[in-house]
C-alpha cells in the first residue's frame, strides 16, 4: 500500500549515517511534467520492490516521487522493506528487526522477482537518499513510529532540501508532531475521507503544513463527492493523490477527474498517460507469479517467493513432508516416479501460505485481485475419502470456510457449486481460472485435467475468491480451513499467473506431470 512517514532512525542513539557507496546504475531522464508520477515502492512492476535499483529505475522512467517502506533493523539501521517478515522478498526468513543490517546486506532481495538478480541487496534509508538526491522526491511508508525529531536531523545531516521528502501522516497527533518537528516539510494527509469532511477541515490541514491529501482510488470511484473534494482542495492550492494504478485506461479516468497525482507499479507508463498523451507504452505480457515443484524437497520456488507455513503452534503432525511417490506408495505420474509433497490434514491455525504479490491490472481490478488462474497438480490419498479437504482459503487468517474445497461427495465446491468428481488415489490437474466477464461479474471456472467441469458466478467483483494483491501483501492459505474441516493431500505441482488462461491453453496443459507446469 501507499502510506505513512518519513524518514527514520533510532531515537536512542545519534550515531553517524555509515559511508556508502552506491553501485553504478544507468541514469535515463525523460522530460519535466507537472504530473505526479509516483513509482510505488519505485519501479516495483519490473524490478524487485523496494530496492536501488527499482528506486533509480522509478526516477529513469519518469517518476519525480518514489515511494518506499522503511523498517529498522536489529541494529536500529532503516532499511528498506514493506513487509515485516523477510520471506516473500529475501531468501531470508523472519521479522526484519531480527537481523542486523549487516546480516540483512547479505541476503538475496532480487531472485525472487526474476533468477538472475541474485546480486540484488537489502538497501539502507542512507543508500537511498544518496541515489535520489537531485532526482527527485522520496515519500516514505516508515513502519516504526515517533520518529520526526530523527528526521530533521538526517535532512540537516544531509544538506537536503525541505521538499525533498513528502512525510505522509495519518492522524491528528501525528501531523502536529511532524509540523512541530520539520515546520519547513511539506505533509501529505493519508487517511480515508471524513464522512462529515468540509471546507474548514481543508483549511486546517493547510494551516499545518499539509500540502496535499492522498486516498484510495475505489473509495475515490465510491463517493458522490468526490469532485466537490477535489475542487476545494484545489481551490486551497492542495494536490489530490491516489493509489496505486497500474492500467493506463484507469490512469486516464482518474486524471479526467483532476488527480494530480497517481502511485503505481509502473511509472513508465504513467508518464506515458499522464506527459505524453500516450496510451502507456507496452502492453505487460502475461506473467507465472510462483511456481512450487518440491524436486528439491522444500517450498522454494522457481519463480516467485517461497511458501511458508503458517501455524501457531510448530506442532510435528502439522509439518508438511517430502518424499517420492514410491516412499509415500502413490501411483507414479504417468509411468514416472515424482517428488511430492505430503500435506497433513491441517488443524484451524496451521496452513500454507501463499505470497503470489500482485499487481492491479486489467478489467476487474477492485481492491482485490479478480483475475488469476491456479494450477494443482493433486492426489487425495485412500484415508482423506469421504472428508472435506480445503484446497484454498481467500482469507489470511483463516477466520471462515475454505473458499473452494472438496466435499464429502467428492466433488469441488465453491459457495452453493458443485462440479466435477476427484476420485482417492489418482492424480488430477485441476486449473481455476478467476475471471471478470463483459457484465462486470466474478467467475470462477474449473477443469480438470485439461477439461471444462464446471463456472461458477456472482454479480460483483471482489468476490469470495478474490486475492490480495501487492498493496497489503497479504498471504492466501492453502489446504486450510477455519473449522479444521479438510484431509491430507499429496501435491506434486503448484502454479499461480496473474491472468485467466483461456480454455485452448488450458486444453494443451493436460493432466499433471512429474515435471515443472509449462509456461
Amino acid at each position: 500500500m501507499v502510506l505513512l512517514l518519513l524518514f527514520s532512525f533510532t531515537n536512542k542513539t545519534k550515531q553517524a549515517l555509515p559511508s556508502i557507496t552506491i553501485p553504478s546504475l544507468p541514469v535515463q531522464k525523460f522530460d519535466k511534467c507537472d504530473f505526479h508520477v509516483i513509482g510505488h515502492r519505485g519501479n516495483s512492476y519490473d524490478e524487485p520492490e523496494d530496492t536501488l535499483q527499482a528506486v533509480n529505475q522509478a526516477f529513469s522512467n519518469g517518476a519525480n516521487f518514489a515511494e518506499i517502506d522503511i523498517r529498522l533493523s536489529k541494529d536500529g539501521i532503516p532499511v528498506l522493506m514493506h513487509d515485516n517478515l523477510l520471506d516473500r522478498t529475501t531468501d531470508g526468513m523472519g521479522p526484519v528487526a531480527n537481523w542486523t543490517v549487516t546480516q540483512l546486506q547479505t541476503l538475496d532481495a532480487g531472485s525472487w522477482k526474476k533468477s538472475e538478480l541474485t546480486h540484488i541487496t537489502v538497501p539502507t534509508l542512507a543508500e537511498i537518499i544518496k541515489l535520489s538526491a537531485h532526482r527527485g522526491s522520496l515519500y516514505l511508508d516508515i513502519k516504526v513510529s515517533n520518529l520526526a525529531p530523527a528526521i530533521a536531523r538526517m535532512l540537516k545531516e544531509h544538506a537536503l532540501p525541505a521538499d525533498s521528502i513528502y512525510p505522509a501522516v495519518s492522524s491528528h497527533r501525528m501531523l502536529k508532531r511532524y509540523r512541530k518537528n520539520l515546520p519547513n516539510t511539506p505533509l501529505v494527509w493519508f487517511r480515508e475521507i471524513p464522512q462529515d469532511w468540509d471546507e474548514k477541515w481543508i483549511v486546517y490541514l493547510k494551516e499545518h503544513g499539509v500540502v496535499g491529501l492522498e486516498f484510495f482510488w475505489p473509495t475515490l470511484l465510491g463517493r458522490e463527492d468526490t469532485q466537490e473534494l477535489i475542487r476545494i482542495a484545489h481551490k486551497h492550492d492542495l494536490f489530490v493523490w491516489t493509489y496505486v494504478i497500474n492500467e493506463p485506461t484507469v490512469m486516464k479516468a482518474a486524471i479526467q477527474l483532476g488527480i494530480d497525482g497517481i502511485e503505481t507499479d509502473r511509472p513508465a507508463a504513467l508518464h506515458n498517460v499522464a506527459c505524453l498523451n500516450g496510451d502507456g507504452g507496452p502492453v505487460p505480457q502475461p506473467r507465472i507469479m510462483g511456481s512450487w515443484n518440491f524436486q528439491q524437497h522444500d517450498l522454494q520456488a522457481s519463480i516467485g517467493s517461497r511458501l511458508r507455513h503458517w501455524g501457531y503452534r510448530p506442532e510435528v503432525s502439522q509439518q508438511v513432508k517430502f518424499g517420492s511417490t514410491e516412499d509415500f506408495d502413490l501411483p507414479a505420474i504417468h509411468g514416472q516416479v515424482a517428488q511430492v509433497l505430503h500435506v497433513p490434514a491441517f488443524q484451524a491455525k496451521h496452513g500454507l501460505q501463499m505470497l503470489p504479490g500482485f499487481h492491479h491490472m486489467g478489467p476487474g481490478s477492485g481492491k482485490y485481485m479478480n483475475q488469476y488462474t491456479l494450477i494443482m497438480d493433486i492426489l487425495r490419498p485412500q484415508e482423506s475419502a469421504g472428508k472435506r479437504q480445503s484446497l484454498l482459503q481467500r482469507h489470511h487468517n483463516n477466520d471462515k470456510n475454505a473458499t473452494v474445497f472438496i466435499n464429502e461427495q467428492h466433488q469441488l465446491n465453491i459457495q452453493a457449486s458443485t462440479f466435477g468428481h476427484i476420485e482417492p488415489n489418482q492424480w488430477y490437474r485441476l486449473i481455476m481460472v478467476a475471471s471478470v466477464n463483459s457484465e462486470n461479474q466474478s467467475q470462477m471456472t474449473f477443469y480438470l485435467n485439461g477439461q471444462f467441469i464446471g463456472q461458477h458466478t456472482v454479480s460483483e467483483i471482489d468476490s469470495e475468491w478474490a486475492l490480495s494483491s501487492n498493496l497489503n501483501s497479504r498471504p492466501s492459505l492453502l489446504f486450510s480451513d477455519n473449522d479444521g474441516e479438510t484431509a491430507a493431500i499429496y501435491v506434486n505441482n503448484i502454479q499461480i499467473r496473474d491472468y485467466p488462461m483461456k480454455a485452448d491453453d488450458i486444453e494443451t496443459l493436460s493432466g499433471p506431470s512429474v515435471a515443472e507446469i509449462p509456461f
